[in-house]
């Protein structure tokens, strides 16, 4: 099995960064102006976060390659089953 800390450890550090850029705005704190537009902030850097995700396996795997069955399963359902059995028993 590859390891993957290093890896994991930047994901991490990278999704810190966005959570408290969302969460906290971009002085550190939720006031003013953008304690007004933080519901709507919020929404859309979600969508763009999606969007730049799907945008990504497209350009990788093709047109709508998140609705095809993957090559190692039947469906996404079948996959998430899986995966919690083997968490599961490690």
């Amino acid at each position: 099995m590859t390891d993957r800390t290093k890896l994991l450890i930047h994901l991490n550090r990278i999704h810190t960064v966005f959570r408290n850029a969302i969460h906290y705005g971009p002085d550190g704190t939720k006031e003013g102006k953008f304690a007004a537009e933080h519901p709507a902030f919020t929404h859309y850097a979600c969508a763009f976060y999606l969007a730049g995700c799907l945008s990504f396996l497209e350009g990788r795997d093709g047109s709508y390659s998140w609705n095809q069955t993957g090559a190692g399963g039947q469906s996404f359902d079948v996959f998430v089953a899986s995966l919690t059995l083997s968490l599961k028993n490690p």
